[in-house]
């Protein structure tokens, strides 16, 4: 699955995530380890920064319904913290970079 977060680049969210125990990437499967936003998302007509705030998950046959909750709450946690981080540099803040995101 791939989604994005408003006011948020992927990389910032996947960092979150991997800070919260969630694996994930960005960019597209078939160039799994490159910095470029997806091409795939590019192609199907998403602008460039918008592909940029894609990160991409999967789930598979084993995953349980806890895992799943457990990614959301991850994910939700993350964009909140973003997104607070964001709004006090709008206002000139200085923030230090989080140790987690939980």
């Amino acid at each position: 699955m791939s989604l994005g977060v408003e006011r948020a680049e992927g990389e910032a969210v996947l960092l979150g995530l991997d800070l919260a125990g969630v694996a994930g990437a960005t960019g597209s499967a078939c160039s799994s380890g490159a910095m470029e936003p997806s091409h795939v998302l590019q192609a199907m007509g998403y602008a460039r920064a918008d592909a940029a705030r894609s990160v991409r998950v999967s789930m598979h046959a084993a995953t349980t319904s806890d895992d799943a909750d457990g990614f959301v709450n991850a994910l939700r946690a993350v964009v909140k913290r973003l997104h607070a981080v964001s709004e006090a540099r709008g206002r000139g803040a200085v923030v230090d970079a989080p140790q987690e995101f939980s």
